[in-house]
């Protein structure tokens, strides 16, 4: 197998060509051609037919600007204080729990507790 795939990386065989329909399709029925672009194909064959074969073009830098980095860092902020507020609360009832009932009450207060425990909010 990768005896295969080093294979595919090998130099093409100058006898290996694209088919006609297959060269229609990616450079179009008529060739259009210059010196700079018979420059640049004789430079790396390669690069041209990605260039104006393919289409490609240099990837773009993923890059935020101010507004999109600080949605993001609220949106983070938001999440932490989620998660810190739902730990709070669940140490608030394990404390409440332990320190006021009696220990045959406790997992009873704990189901009858919770629903109201849930909504109160942190300040």
């Amino acid at each position: 197998m990768l005896a295969e795939n080093l294979a595919a990386l090998r130099e093409p065989d100058e006898r290996e060509t694209l088919s006609s329909a297959l060269a229609e399709k990616l450079y179009g029925p008529a060739l259009r051609s210059s010196v700079s672009r018979l420059e640049e194909f004789a430079q790396c064959p390669f690069r041209f037919f990605v260039r104006v074969g393919l289409h490609a073009n240099e990837r773009k830098v993923f890059e935020l600007d101010v507004r999109e980095r600080g949605n993001f860092q609220h949106d983070v902020l938001k999440i932490f204080h989620e998660q810190v507020r739902s730990l709070l609360l669940a140490v608030y009832i394990q404390s409440l729990t332990l320190l006021c009932v009696k220990p045959q009450m406790q997992k009873r207060f704990r189901y009858m507790a919770l629903p109201y425990l849930v909504s109160f909010r942190f300040q």
